[in-house]
């Protein structure tokens, strides 16, 4: 299998975004309109095969105020989507419908829009709802009054949510993408996730762990993980004892393929407490040879 060559002008960043009291954006203070948002859309190209993709970049950024009808600049919730979808491919336009969808339906949740007809109808859809979901939520809670504190108005009207998405890797046969999503909703703190996915081109579904490693292999792939997280811990001092059940810890589906292997992600709260952040963990072609099913080796991976 041939990997594509990439003429890349898209440079993604994964970002985690903290959540300021009340700190007011540098966008223009809105008046009249309910939101202000700024758009800009891109387009970078993957080519040198016969799979031949190019990918589209959506940008919104929008100042969402609590209560528009009285014109207050604040409180408002902070929305910035930074949406890398498929724009062209050299198969069919149903296949590069499906294969848009699945983007669509891990960075943007579909079953939450009124319309995914397109990325941009998508990406719209999505700011209507995070609109009418912040304003709905908060005056539920606090009604139309808004109470101040000593330190001017409570942290905890300010919403803010940060999605983005970026190819990690693009062959023949993988396509693989890593979407972030940052989301602050008044609490003690925001959360922050990584979401890896390896789309199979030729089914246009995601990969899941049953199609790649053996079964009777599981047990050792889930021993290697462990091996990984408890080397990156003890390199800062700690021991088993700082993931909630260590030797329960498995292989997860948040994965995905690259060209060097495979790499896993375990997020917040997911094996340890949430201090301690997101576990990143990246696992070499050889490491994982013995436990592959053999028709991936060559698919997938682009080894005999």
């Amino acid at each position: 299998m041939k990997k594509i060559s990439y003429l890349v002008i898209i440079a993604i960043l994964l970002m985690s975004v903290s959540c300021k009291n009340g700190q007011k954006s540098s966008d223009k203070t809105p008046t009249q309109s309910e939101n202000t948002s700024e758009t800009t859309v891109s387009e970078s190209e993957v080519s040198g095969s016969s799979n031949e993709i190019t990918f589209g970049q959506i940008k919104v950024k929008e100042k969402i105020l609590l209560f528009p009808e009285k014109n207050d600049t604040v409180p408002y919730a902070t929305l910035s989507i930074d949406f890398v979808y498929p724009e062209t491919w050299s198969k069919s336009d149903a296949e590069l419908q499906k294969l848009r969808q699945v983007f669509v339906s891990h960075v943007l949740e579909d079953s939450l829009l009124k319309d995914v007809s397109s990325p941009q109808k998508a990406v719209d859809s999505y700011v209507d709802f995070y609109s009418e979901d912040y304003r709905k939520n908060i005056k539920e809670v606090y009604g139309d009054e808004i109470q101040y504190s000593d330190d001017g108005m409570a942290y905890i009207y300010f919403f803010e949510c940060t999605k983005t998405d970026s190819i990690a890797f693009v062959s023949d046969n993988v396509l693989s993408f890593v979407y972030t999503d940052y989301s602050y909703m008044g609490g003690a703190h925001g959360m922050y996730a990584e979401i890896l996915t390896s789309i199979d081109l030729e089914t246009i579904k995601p990969i899941a762990l049953a199609d790649v490693f053996l079964p009777e292999a599981m047990d050792k792939l889930d021993a290697l993980i462990r091996k990984k997280l408890l080397e990156n811990v003890q390199e800062e001092g700690l021991d088993e004892s700082y993931f909630f059940d260590y030797e329960n810890i498995k292989a997860n589906e948040n994965f995905c393929i690259t060209d060097k292997g495979i790499n896993f992600v375990y997020n917040q709260y997911e094996i340890a407490a949430y201090a301690a952040g997101v576990f990143r963990i990246e696992l070499s072609y050889d490491e994982i040879e013995a436990l592959l099913k053999t028709e991936v080796k060559q698919k997938y991976f682009s080894r005999p």
